[in-house]
């Protein structure tokens, strides 16, 4: 992620959130972090926003803070995906605020394995809603 090349790391995501019965909660919280981040990078704002949304919730419920070296990669996440979506912005973190962390989860997982699909048009997601999925 940090040569911004997500299509290399969707992959190895796909892997461990395929696996995440076995990761701690720490690590889980940090997977479901790198998929948004990923997500971003790819062009995917509006599935990065809400894995953001919902990545902050369990942070903010737990105490868990971004680790170091995945700080500066999160917050250009942040800053890309509020760009891309404008006023949506508010809308897809809410919607991923809401989400259980095993919700995300699953989530993160099967936007993982949809990651082939183009990202979407900058206008078009600046200008379309927010759609459920």
């Amino acid at each position: 992620l940090r040569r911004r090349d997500p299509d290399v790391a969707f992959g190895d995501l796909e892997r461990v959130l395929k696996e995440s019965k076995h990761l701690q909660h720490a690590g889980t919280v940090a997977t479901v972090d790198l998929t948004a981040i990923a997500l971003a990078q790819h062009g995917r704002a509006e599935q990065a926003a809400r894995l953001l949304g919902a990545v902050d919730h369990e942070r903010e419920r737990t105490g868990l803070v971004v680790r170091p070296p995945d700080r500066a990669l999160r917050e250009s996440a942040m800053r890309d995906t509020q760009s891309l979506l404008r006023n949506d912005w508010d809308k897809a973190l809410t919607l991923g605020r809401a989400m259980a962390l095993d919700e995300a989860l699953v989530y993160a997982a099967t936007q993982a394995e949809t990651s082939g699909e183009a990202p979407a048009d900058a206008a078009d997601t600046a200008s379309g809603a927010i759609s459920p999925s």
